[in-house]
């Protein structure tokens, strides 16, 4: 039942800010580029200053857009440079909040749950379980995603009908 606002699909006005204001939890895909985005900087910028819980989202993939951990510190730095030209600083100074440092925001974004983005079908199934259980209460149980392996009840063998007989030579190490 979770409603889910993604900036590229469902901004209808203003410039994002008041998106994280009425959402419970801001997610945060880290891939190159987003710390060059006005939009996006403006949206952590607002989680961080009102103290919103962020998931961090990694992309592993260079051709993907991956960014290691120092180089997303880099980039937050780099932003700093730009915050002037795009208004940022004035805008948060509206908001009633001094602008947080690089190192504030890099906090926000590595203090949480951190997940690993994949493209393979089953690795994507758990990292949406991870980014669902974030959202839920701490004590909520366990969560799965429908055809899941972990959500079905494990097969048990049946028992060997004969006895065997196992042979590890001396000649095999280790066996």
């Amino acid at each position: 039942d979770a409603r889910v606002f993604l900036d590229v699909d469902d901004l209808k006005e203003g410039k994002g800010a008041e998106y994280v204001d009425v959402s419970a939890v801001t997610l945060v895909l880290c891939s190159a580029g987003y710390f060059q985005s006005p939009n996006c900087m403006r949206e952590i910028l607002r989680a961080v200053v009102t103290a919103k819980p962020i998931v961090t989202l990694l992309e592993p993939e260079v051709k993907h857009g991956g960014l290691e951990e120092g180089e997303i510190h880099t980039q937050l730095l780099e932003a700093v440079g730009n915050y002037g030209k795009w208004g940022l600083t004035k805008e948060v100074e509206s908001w009633g909040y001094s602008m947080p440092a690089p190192t504030q925001i890099a906090d926000a974004l590595f203090a949480g749950e951190i997940n690993e983005w994949n493209r393979i079908g089953g690795y994507q199934d758990i990292t949406m379980r991870l980014i669902a259980n974030s959202l839920l209460p701490e004590n909520h149980g366990p969560t799965f995603v429908q055809g899941e392996l972990i959500s079905q009840p494990p097969k048990l063998l049946d028992p060997p009908a004969a006895q065997y007989h196992i042979y590890c030579s001396d000649n095999n190490p280790g066996a």
